[in-house]
C-alpha cells in the first residue's frame, strides 16, 4: 500500500511530506506535473498514515498480552476490501485542484495519466 495524509489522527488531511499521492497532488495543483505514466484502471491501494499506525499500536497490545510461540504477519492493505482506482485519483484530484486554487503556480493546474511512454515522453 501507499501511505497517503491522515484520514482522523492527529487531524484529517495531515501530512508531514510531499512523498507519494501528496506529492502527484502538489505538483498538479502548481502546474508541474503535467503527465503520469500510470493506467487509469489500475488499483492505486492508498492507505491513510493514522490506519497503520493505529494498527502497529494494536499488534503491539496484543502481543505484550497475548504472546505466541509462532510468529504473526500482519498486513495493512485497502485494495481488496475497497479498491481505489487511479482514475478515481486523477478524478477526485481535479476536483479538488479546482475547489482549492493555488495561489501560486507555473502553468494552469491539472494534467493526465498515459499508459504509453513515447507519448508520456512527448507530454513532459
Amino acid at each position: 500500500s501507499i501511505v497517503s495524509a491522515a484520514w482522523r489522527e492527529p487531524m484529517p488531511g495531515w501530512v508531514d511530506n510531499l512523498n507519494g499521492p501528496t506529492g502527484i497532488i502538489a505538483g498538479a495543483l502548481k502546474g508541474i506535473l503535467r503527465t503520469l505514466l500510470c493506467g487509469r484502471h489500475l488499483k492505486a491501494d492508498l492507505v491513510p498514515v493514522d490506519v497503520p499506525i493505529n494498527q502497529m499500536i494494536c499488534i503491539a497490545w496484543r502481543t505484550a498480552t497475548k504472546p505466541s510461540s509462532s510468529i504473526i504477519v500482519y498486513n495493512c492493505t485497502s485494495g481488496g476490501v475497497n479498491p481505489f482506482r487511479w482514475g478515481d485519483f486523477e478524478a477526485w484530484g481535479y476536483e479538488a485542484l479546482l475547489f482549492y486554487p493555488s495561489k501560486e503556480f507555473f502553468w494552469y493546474p491539472g494534467g493526465s495519466m498515459r499508459t504509453n511512454p513515447y507519448t508520456h515522453k512527448l507530454a513532459q
